[in-house]
């Protein structure tokens, strides 16, 4: 799966480089939401499949975001400080905002709580954070907060939270695309739709997964290219529904299939230091050609997990004396250690 995490991260980094969609990649508002499926899809398999301490969990969450996070923090800070560029979340906290606005946009940006709650509250968007792709974590959290109680239970409770979390969605038709990208309420219909991906594979007969595995890996790349041929004004239309539908689908097969790979394990621990560090380092240094730009992301996001995988190996352990599951139990897609 780290493959498809990095393609999604690229995805995002070019996306927000040039404002549109570099074939074969997708749009980065699209990428975002298939992260939130891949997360869902993660969080049922571990928590069936390794975790019976919720504290242990919630621990190796922490492990997994904070490091890195303020890592990245600090040295972006660092990094405006001695280059001096104006930033928004700089503007911000010089204007007039009242001081409980400041408060808060201060307190969120550090802890990560709120981030996506920050544009609701009439804090400005998601841009003004130090880390402006931050705020999709504000929604991660959010979902790691409850998904012990969540996706343990039937498949039927499941599939009620989808349809209510998807009725939250639809009640914004009317609304800005805004609403229906930033607020988690409305988003986590994507999370879910990744745990009942893991929660339906494990009862499905291998004659299905053969079959609905084909399908979906043979139509996901075309529904990705019909996609990436539009602009995504609107993410609720009926092809980009039937391609988040597809990836869902495709979720275990491709977990299956690149399971074992320490290298695929790796490329997909880039992505989250990637996603994160692409905008206020691009702001800041950016090397003019789109490849120059990746390399330097990439190069960058490599020294970061060097810096916390001392961290990375007390995570890894944290999960593998987790692990429960005795092999007739196991739904035939164990969990990893970089999970």
């Amino acid at each position: 799966m780290g493959i498809i995490r990095f393609y999604l991260a690229i995805s995002v980094v070019c996306w927000h480089m040039l404002g549109k969609v570099v074939a074969p990649l997708i749009a980065g508002e699209t990428a975002v939401l298939l992260f939130f499926m891949i997360s869902g899809f993660y969080m049922a398999m571990i928590l069936n499949e390794k975790y019976t301490s919720n504290f242990k969990f919630y621990a190796s969450r922490v492990l997994r975001l904070y490091p890195i996070y303020f890592l990245i923090f600090a040295a972006t800070c660092a990094l405006v400080l001695h280059s001096k560029p104006t930033t928004n979340f700089e503007a911000a906290m010089y204007s007039d905002l009242p001081v409980w606005h400041k408060s808060l946009l201060l307190i969120s940006n550090i802890s990560i709580f709120g981030l996506d709650f920050l544009p609701f509250l009439g804090i400005g968007h998601a841009m003004i954070n130090v880390l402006p792709p931050a705020w999709s974590l504000g929604v991660e959290i959010g979902f790691y907060a409850v998904a012990p109680f969540l996706v343990r239970r039937s498949i039927k409770t499941l599939t009620v939270v989808v349809v209510a979390t998807l009725l939250i969605r639809a009640s914004f038709w009317q609304e800005q695309v805004t609403w229906r990208y930033f607020f988690a309420p409305a988003v986590w219909c994507f999370f879910i739709l990744g745990s009942l991906s893991y929660r339906l594979w494990h009862l499905a007969s291998d004659d299905i997964k053969k079959r609905i595995g084909i399908a979906a890996l043979l139509g996901l790349p075309i529904l990705g290219y019909f996609c990436a041929l539009q602009v995504p004004k609107d993410f609720d239309n009926p092809l980009f529904w039937l391609f988040y539908l597809c990836f869902a689908a495709a979720l275990p097969p491709i977990f299956r299939v690149t399971k074992f790979s320490k290298a695929d394990a790796l490329i997909g621990d880039l992505s989250y230091p990637i996603y994160l560090v692409h905008l206020p380092f691009l702001t800041i240094f950016n090397q003019g050609t789109i490849l120059k730009n990746i390399i330097f992301i990439v190069a960058i996001s490599i020294v970061l997990l060097l810096m916390v995988f001392p961290i990375e190996i007390l995570r890894k352990k944290l999960g593998s004396r987790s692990r429960h599951l005795a092999p007739a139990q196991s739904s035939g897609i164990v969990a990893p250690s970089v999970a």
